[in-house]
């Protein structure tokens, strides 16, 4: 009996100790982690604002293996929102609600067994890449603001091991540059269609423009001798700028044809150009560019505008992303 009384009285007084520590701990959480990356800033950018991509690092996917995302229609950017149900985790959903490119997202979580809390990735550029910084922050539960003390271990260990989940795949993501060598192009002539969006929407635009004039050539029974190209007349590079893609976007023909609408017409520029295959994602094609740009430097060779990207593999006929070739090519002046 008075052992029975002496753990009743040591639970209770646990119990009150616990209850008068809620009282006074703080009544909201904030937990912080960051890791410097070494890519494009872009690449990663893109991992976190595309609610798509966060199955290729999310640290609490191998927590809980039963987690069934469900997307919204948008699911990158500002209004991006996806809910998802978890055995072990819970049910949730997770909205952005402000995404400005390179620079910051923020975002607000629900959990089905507690408060709305909200969180926030800061991007900042360094010299081998970016730095990360995940923030997230919100109200305790009244019962729970006794364990406050031991979030930031908790939910910090969780952040640690995305952000490294993070940096090991942008890091690794294939990317190699073959075959770089200078070619003296004829002027070819080619259909295009100049058109704008924003960064995320890069794939939708270019899908579009090429299926407007794959079908407009072939009902004029006009057959293109290359796989689609375009060439970026205008990309974001670094936080601030403001997020718009203008892009010449089409195909090289056998001849000179009239206007067809809005595709309208140009020709290559005849002379020296450095031409060289990029394979893998089209993330990483960056890499390619910066090489071909150092190497016009060494030979003292300048560029004339921007290059031809022209996408050579299909990626829905081929599922290594490690053979994806696009052809980049640059035209020279002396």
């Amino acid at each position: 009996m008075k052992i029975f009384k002496f753990f009743f009285f040591a639970i209770s007084g646990f119990i009150a100790l616990y209850i008068l520590a809620c009282v006074f701990m703080p009544s909201n959480f904030e937990v912080s982690r960051e890791i410097e990356i070494n890519t494009n800033p872009l690449i990663v950018f893109n991992q976190i604002n595309d609610f798509h991509n966060w199955n290729n690092w999310d640290p609490w996917a191998e927590i809980d293996s039963t987690i069934i995302n469900k997307f919204d229609k948008i699911t990158e950017g500002e209004g991006a929102y996806r809910e998802w149900t978890a055995e072990k985790l819970g049910n949730g959903n997770m909205k952005i609600t402000n995404s400005v490119l390179l620079k910051q997202i923020d975002f607000e979580i629900s959990l089905s067994d507690w408060s709305t809390f909200y969180g926030k990735f800061i991007f900042q550029p360094t010299k081998a890449g970016v730095k990360v910084n995940w923030t997230d922050k919100g109200n305790l539960p009244f019962l729970a603001r006794g364990c406050g003390p031991i979030f930031d271990a908790m939910i910090g260990a969780d952040f640690e091991k995305g952000l490294k989940n993070l940096k090991d795949y942008c890091e690794n993501l294939p990317a190699s540059t073959e075959n770089m060598k200078l070619v003296i192009w004829e002027s070819q002539p080619y259909v295009y269609i100049l058109d704008s969006c924003k960064v995320s929407d890069i794939n939708v635009k270019l899908g579009e423009i090429y299926e407007e004039i794959y079908l407009t050539l072939a009902t004029q029974g006009i057959m293109p001798i290359s796989q689609p190209f375009a060439k970026y007349i205008n990309f974001p590079h670094k936080a601030g700028d403001d997020n718009k893609v203008i892009l010449k976007a089409g195909a090289f023909l056998e001849e000179e044809i009239e206007t067809l609408g809005r595709i309208q017409i140009g020709n290559s520029t005849s002379g020296n150009t450095l031409q060289s295959s990029h394979f893998g994602v089209y993330e990483t094609v960056s890499v390619t560019h910066d090489l071909m740009k150092k190497h016009c430097n060494e030979i003292g060779y300048t560029i004339n505008g921007s290059a031809y990207e022209i996408y050579i593999t299909d990626p829905s006929l081929e599922p290594n992303p490690s053979k994806w070739e696009t052809k980049v090519i640059y035209e020279l002046v002396n």
